[in-house]
């Protein structure tokens, strides 16, 4: 027997354009980190390509219309507290003060053996900074010298800095013959395209070559605006250094440095699986990377599970990129 329907279909969900999507998206991952974004910074972190920033501004101003994002002075977000832009605000003061000192250690770093290319990484490198972070740095260093150079910096931080990393945390480096990143997502885009070269612009730049897939991620970053830094020249004692640590007794130092260090870090990370170990401890003769918190995968969860909130408590989707 034939029945009328009585239970109605679910309203389908509004689709956000795909320029909409992208904005929005941009501003969620960044929300993360409880951190809003002015026009020009949703421009170079939007995971869509912008033809120009007029109509991006006119997507911003649609989105607003809708109640979807909010803005206040020259900062949009997806927080409700507007709280987040005084915080940004003092996050972006501090930073400059910090600023200085941080390119000094950078400076200082690059006079070690071994050491070719340093960049400002982290929260520093997007310009925040509070009391909770560090000034972390990323290194390319000479191929077969990484794990040497690396022992060296932690040693200095451990005996002239009493272990502290405030301004001196060394946790991620690459060897010259290694440049391609192989953590491919969103995470590592940002943290790619934010790097602040400190010395040997051309190292930066090299590096950038090798890792074009960011531009997958953010097709509007643009090489051209990173500050042009000077050359600095090496000095005596680094000169000496690799000299003495050259062929034969530098190629043993590095092995076995390589093979103590990660003895030590399999025993005292041992909860990691095979899988998230190699994700955040990754350990190579051209690679090392120490990152115990695992902090870019809380990240894109956290990421992901914005993007479900947001979209449910709007009813809307996103569009397919």
């Amino acid at each position: 027997m034939n029945q009328s329907k009585t239970a109605t279909t679910p309203q389908k969900n509004n689709f956000l354009s795909l320029s909409e999507s992208s904005v929005v998206q941009c501003l969620l991952y960044f929300d993360t980190f409880t951190y809003p974004l002015t026009l020009e910074e949703i421009y170079s972190f939007c995971t869509a390509k912008v033809q120009n920033k007029e109509l991006l501004e006119s997507t911003l101003n649609n989105l607003k219309s809708k109640n979807l994002i909010k803005q206040k002075n020259f900062f949009y977000f997806v927080n409700d507290d507007e709280n987040i832009v005084e915080r940004r605000l003092k996050g972006n003061h501090f930073a400059q003060k910090v600023m200085p000192k941080a390119l000094k250690y950078g400076k200082f770093i690059a006079q070690f053996p071994f050491v070719e290319t340093v960049c400002i990484s982290g929260s520093l490198s997007k310009n925040y900074f509070d009391d909770k972070a560090d000034v972390d740095f990323f290194i390319i260093t000479k191929a077969q010298r990484l794990w040497l150079c690396r022992s060296l910096l932690v040693g200095f931080k451990k005996v002239f800095l009493l272990n502290s990393r405030k301004f001196f945390c060394v946790n991620y480096f690459v060897g010259n013959d290694n440049l391609s990143i192989p953590d491919r997502n969103i995470f590592t885009a940002t943290e790619i395209a934010s790097l602040i070269p400190v010395n040997n612009l051309n190292g930066y730049v090299k590096f950038i070559e090798q890792n074009q897939w960011i531009y997958n991620h953010l097709p509007n970053f643009d090489l051209n605006k990173k500050i042009a830094v000077p050359t600095t020249s090496e000095n005596k004692v680094k000169k000496i250094g690799e000299k003495f640590l050259g062929k034969g007794f530098g190629d043993f130092a590095d092995k076995q440095l390589f093979k103590l260090t990660l003895s030590i870090w399999q025993k005292k990370f041992k909860h990691f699986n095979k899988t998230d170990f190699d994700l955040n401890m990754r350990s190579r003769k051209n690679v090392s990377k120490h990152h115990p918190s695992g902090f870019q995968q809380k990240v894109l969860n956290s990421w992901i599970a914005n993007k479900e909130s947001y979209c449910k408590k709007h009813q809307i989707d996103f569009a397919s990129q």
